[in-house]
């Protein structure tokens, strides 16, 4: 009696492990399906997409469900790839022909492994930052510093560097019209009071330091300007940054609508490094710091009070108050990127791409894939 038990539970025990390996075998065609692949790779372009035409598309990239199915797409991607493997390595020991295209479709297929989870740490670390510094001060690579800053969600883990960034000085390099061409900035980094670092930038060559990227966004003049009340009280004195502005037949640089801190008093000035006036018109003589000038329109309370012209070290009055300026410094304006996921991302496209040439190459042997 014992033994007919025994053998019942045994039959029982393999009736329910050929139920549990049809079920696995079940989940693993459907995991290396083709189907699943295509129907996955929909869904995230789609949401690619609808992330790109959104106006926060982090909230897209960030979400649950966009990482859940590209965690889906992960998972998918190796069991294709595993599935590879093995047929690989039977068509290896049968000698058949086609080895070469197994191989470089498991060599795509990892190639987009490496691409997808080059995405997911993207999604998850990065960091993108504008900071605008101006010659003779150093700013700080922290949250607080930054003009405009977006992190994903798990940047905090790595934090900022805290690194000191300053702008040592600015050349403009000229073409054979006498136009700008670009412009080189010499930043210098800091650790604590230690430079570290000092390199020219210019656009299209940033400045590369420890993952963190470094890209000239845009640069110009800050004059120092001074408004005063009749009694000489200040009632403004600070930088204003001149934004450059590509216009035709040359490069200028202006600020709009600047309105003074705690007045209704508004400026729009436009810079000139080295200013002439010929036949009565404004202009700069050369792009390098010279004969300065601004060409000024004051507004109070929505109307018309002053508009002129003056010099370095002149005033322009108006409504009893007197505005001048006295320095000129350059400034940079720094797109800052820290992306931990970009170098992941292009190993696996790199990765792709030899898988690619490797496939055309034996693509004769394509009727081994299924």
């Amino acid at each position: 009696m014992g033994k007919i038990i025994k053998i019942r539970n045994v039959i029982r025990f393999l009736k329910g492990w050929n139920m549990s390996t049809r079920l696995l075998g079940r989940v693993w065609r459907f995991f290396k399906s083709k189907e699943l692949a295509v129907l996955l790779i929909t869904c995230i372009t789609a949401s690619s997409v609808m992330g790109m035409l959104i106006s926060q598309p982090d909230k897209v990239f960030t979400s649950w469900w966009f990482i859940g199915i590209s965690g889906a797409f992960i998972i998918n991607l190796t069991s294709c790839t595993l599935s590879q493997v093995i047929k690989a390595r039977r068509v290896w020991k049968s000698s058949e022909p086609g080895h070469l295209s197994i191989w470089a479709l498991i060599v795509i297929h990892v190639g987009l492994i490496i691409i997808v989870l080059g995405g997911f740490i993207s999604a998850g670390f990065k960091m993108t930052g504008y900071m605008t510094v101006m010659e003779g001060e150093v700013r700080t690579e922290t949250q607080e510093e930054y003009d405009v800053l977006k992190k994903a969600p798990l940047f905090g883990i790595i934090g900022n560097s805290g690194y000191g960034i300053g702008l040592q000085k600015q050349q403009r390099i000229l073409d054979r019209e006498g136009k700008v061409d670009y412009i080189v900035s010499e930043i210098i980094l800091l650790e604590g009071d230690r430079v570290i670092l000092k390199e020219s930038v210019e656009e299209g060559k940033p400045l590369i330091y420890k993952g963190l990227g470094f890209y000239e966004h845009n640069a110009g003049f800050a004059p120092l300007v001074t408004i005063e009340d009749s009694n000489g009280n200040m009632i403004y004195k600070g930088f204003i940054f001149m934004e450059t502005v590509n216009g035709q037949p040359e490069n200028y640089y202006q600020r709009r609508n600047f309105t003074v801190p705690g007045r209704n008093i508004k400026l729009d000035m436009r810079f000139y490094p080295d200013m002439v006036i010929e036949a009565g018109q404004v202009k700069t003589q050369k792009y390098s710091l010279g004969n300065p000038g601004l060409e000024i329109n004051v507004t109070q309370d929505g109307l018309k009070m002053e508009k002129g012209i003056i010099k370095m070290g002149e005033k322009i009055n108006f409504e009893g108050n007197s505005l001048s300026f006295d320095e000129v410094r350059h400034w940079i304006g720094l797109e800052i990127i820290y992306d931990p996921g970009a170098g992941v991302l292009f190993t696996g496209c790199l990765i792709t791409a030899i898988g690619l040439c490797f496939l055309w190459s034996g693509k004769k042997s394509l009727h081994w894939w299924t």
